[in-house]
């Protein structure tokens, strides 16, 4: 199964991607590897997302972490995703997020979707009854 769309951020998750993107989870061989699929050079990336001309190469390298907003605002221009830059994800594609999910998963997904958490709730009873 797989799942399409946006995610809009809540104050819990901005505050809480404020943290991840503090720490060491910015993948800067990640940046570096889309912005050279692109063609792209570390001052002309920085250029098109605004940024001084040096902050790519010190993302890129480690040195430094970008901000929430530079981070959305790469992952824009790369047309990737900040969760792919982040390393929480191995797919870098943004307008195609596949999930692998067993087939249990995908029955508990579709009965929510369909009775929501009382269906959930019927379905794990049955399950766990077998």
């Amino acid at each position: 199964m797989t799942y399409v769309g946006y995610y809009i951020p809540s104050q819990t998750s901005v505050k809480w991607l404020s943290k991840v993107a503090k720490t060491d989870r910015f993948r800067g061989d990640r940046l570096r590897q889309i912005r050279e699929e692109k063609q792209l050079t570390q001052r002309e990336l920085a250029r098109a997302c605004g940024l001084g001309e040096n902050l790519i190469y010190r993302y890129e390298n480690k040195l430094s972490d970008p901000t929430i907003g530079t981070l959305v605002e790469i992952a824009e221009y790369l047309d990737t995703t900040s969760d792919y830059l982040l390393g929480l994800t191995l797919n870098p594609d943004k307008t195609r997020m596949s999930v692998d999910l067993d087939t249990v998963e995908e029955e508990i997904i579709s009965v929510y979707r369909r009775e929501g958490w009382s269906g959930v709730a019927r379905v794990s009873v049955e399950h766990l009854s077998k």
